[in-house]
């Protein structure tokens, strides 16, 4: 029972799903809601809904999770995976699983949004679960189709706070700002999706699923992922300039501590050395990179 259970959260994703949550709950708190508070205006969604709204998130990424997972057996075992969590949990169970999170994910969010006055929100959850399972069996299989909608899904969990938020949507800032959190998350997680794929190559190529990687091969997959980071990186110092961020010294120190050298650091690595005996930590450097710019909200808040 434990060892069907840890597979259930590996299957789900479990600290993923938590950066999700953060993530919003970041929005929310350093960015809507001091903006809104400027101008003495409440949110438009209610806190109590809008807890309900992550947990709707949190359930249907945990759903594309799974379904991805339950249609990738036979590349992970291609890849030689030692713990494959469906063959674990099961098939049919997982599928209950994808069925069950997917519904009340979809419905609690459509609920929370019609009654917090937004019409978009039960289009949003309703596209979202159908990309995850459109992707799963057909997307990832295509040249970048499907990194470009699993990266845009990123993005859509930054700026979903805004977008069913009716009084933050009213705010020229509030959008501006969170659009920018948006972009950012596009582009390291298109990066980082093309880095996986690399990683996957060898169970990729044997199982017919056509990748970027599979198609024209792993160096240039690579060179792809230094042209996204290096977009990102001079658009970060473009804004740094323009917005002379450094009279916020705090902030300004951090974005280049925490973003700016790891992200030039990657890419001085991607040129110089054999990109493709370290996918492993470039994933991950890139995943504590978004974790990085995330954080960097709270420090933006405290200390602009």
């Amino acid at each position: 029972m434990i060892l069907k259970m840890r597979a259930i959260f590996n299957m789900i994703r479990v600290y993923n799903l938590i950066i999700m949550a953060i993530t919003m709950l970041f929005v929310r708190t350093y960015i809507i809601e001091p903006f809104l508070g400027f101008e003495s205006v409440h949110p438009g969604m209610v806190q109590p809904h809008f807890y309900l709204l992550i947990i709707a998130v949190i359930l249907v990424a945990a759903g594309g999770n799974i379904i991805n997972d339950i249609k990738d057996v036979s590349t992970d075992q291609q890849n030689s995976k030692s713990s494959i969590p469906v063959l674990i949990v099961g098939e049919k169970l997982s599928w209950e699983l994808y069925y069950l999170t997917t519904a009340i994910g979809v419905a609690t969010g459509s609920y929370v949004s019609l009654i917090s006055g937004s019409s978009i929100g039960p289009t949003l959850f309703i596209l979202s679960a159908g990309i995850l399972y459109y992707y799963s069996i057909y997307f990832k299989s295509t040249i970048l189709i499907g990194n470009i909608f699993i990266a845009l899904l990123s993005a859509l969990v930054v700026c979903l706070p805004l977008l069913v938020d009716k009084q933050a949507f009213s705010s020229s800032n509030i959008i501006i700002i969170t659009l920018a959190y948006g972009v950012f998350a596009f582009l390291i997680s298109l990066a980082r999706e093309i880095i996986k794929d690399c990683e996957d190559v060898h169970g990729d190529e044997q199982t017919g699923i056509k990748t970027f990687a599979v198609i024209y091969g792993i160096e240039k997959a690579l060179k792809l992922s230094i042209g996204i980071l290096t977009l990102t990186t001079l658009s970060l110092i473009y804004i740094q300039v323009t917005s002379q961020q450094w009279n916020s010294i705090i902030p300004f120190l951090y974005v280049i501590s925490f973003i700016e050298i790891p992200l030039l650091t990657l890419i001085i690595l991607f040129i110089f050395k054999k990109g493709s005996k370290r996918l492993k930590y470039y994933s991950t450097s890139l995943k504590l990179i978004m974790a990085a710019g995330i954080s960097s909200m709270l420090i933006f808040n405290y200390f602009s």
